[in-house]
């Protein structure tokens, strides 16, 4: 099929759906089994640039206008950007 053609509101047939599923699939385990038992670099933590001139800073607010439905989500991903920035605090990562 020409996909210049084919109507982009158009959904996918059960068929093209399974195609999908299984390609992606697919790629999943043979990802899976090429990155199995090899983990990422650790970096440890450091001192050294604990003093160096900072370069470059964002800050934005965490909390914004939340509705009811919308506050558990924002709590619980300010609460995971907590964490994570207790465990990388004072991580130093060279350029390479």
């Amino acid at each position: 099929m020409n996909p210049e053609l084919r109507d982009p509101s158009a959904l996918p047939s059960r068929w093209q759906g399974f195609l999908f599923q299984l390609k992606t699939g697919v790629f999943r385990c043979q990802r899976g089994l090429k990155e199995f038992g090899s983990r990422p670099k650790r970096h440890p933590k450091s001192r050294q640039l604990r003093d160096a001139t900072t370069l470059g800073e964002i800050r934005a607010p965490l909390w914004t206008q939340l509705t009811p439905e919308e506050f558990p989500l924002t709590a619980g991903k300010i609460k995971n950007l907590r964490v994570v920035a207790r465990a990388l605090d004072g991580v130093e990562i060279p350029a390479e």
